[in-house]
């Protein structure tokens, strides 16, 4: 990327990559790394709100959200990366496209134009959901500050209703009912995509450590069997 002419369009610099069995190593593990990371941030999400502590709640369940994001792309050979500026690159293809402004801020468009891409999660009502939580997280971090135990409307609900059974009927919510809403995507959002990209790596037969599977269990929060094994 930084030897490339003056310039160039990005199609016309393919980084020769399909295929290299470094990549797909790579890959596997980063996946496993990020669906691990996104498992430990929901159970760290869920025990605070247990505890009140709403602001970094908010963060954590972004974070889930981000992390399964991430997760997901990896599986499907999309890779994010920075060089001078934010990229994707799909390796199926070899095709360059634009990133988004930072890491945590996804260029959908490029995600849209690769047509295999076709789960839920890459959807335009999955782009709104993500947005809406990633702004959740800026205004709890940066904008207001911690203000526990008061907490922004968006989790009016939430924490007026049993957590337990909350999350179970957003996990098991097969036709997306809670998913997008505003007063239920705090939660329902990084919860389908925690269990999707679950879903996905048990579909492929990959699997986080024996040590890191042991650690998740200890801390998971719910009676259920966490996601990530």
């Amino acid at each position: 990327m930084s030897a490339r002419p003056t310039g160039a369009l990005n199609s016309q610099l393919p980084l020769g990559i399909k295929g290299h069995p470094a990549i797909a190593n790579a890959i596997r593990s980063d996946a496993e790394d990020a669906a691990y990371a996104a498992a430990l941030s929901f159970s760290e999400a869920v025990r605070g709100l247990r505890a009140s502590n709403t602001s970094w709640a908010t963060v954590k369940l972004y974070y889930a959200a981000y992390y399964s994001l991430k997760a997901a792309m990896l599986m499907d050979d999309v890779v994010s990366f920075f060089s001078g500026s934010y990229y994707l690159v799909d390796i199926q293809s070899d095709k360059i496209s634009k990133g988004g402004r930072s890491s945590h801020i996804i260029e959908w468009r490029s995600l849209h134009q690769i047509r295999r891409l076709s789960s839920w999660y890459y959807s335009s009502d999955s782009e709104e959901a993500y947005d809406k939580l990633r702004s959740f997280r800026e205004t709890a971090n940066y904008k207001s500050g911690f203000m526990d135990p008061k907490h922004h409307q968006y989790l009016d609900f939430l924490l007026s209703a049993n957590i337990d059974r909350t999350f179970r009927e957003y996990r098991d919510d097969s036709l997306f009912v809670y998913t997008y809403l505003d007063s239920h995507l705090i939660l329902s959002y990084p919860t389908k995509l925690l269990f999707s990209v679950s879903q996905e790596l048990t579909n492929r037969g990959w699997n986080i450590s024996a040590e890191r599977s042991k650690h998740l269990q200890q801390i998971w929060p719910f009676k259920d069997k966490t996601p990530i094994k």
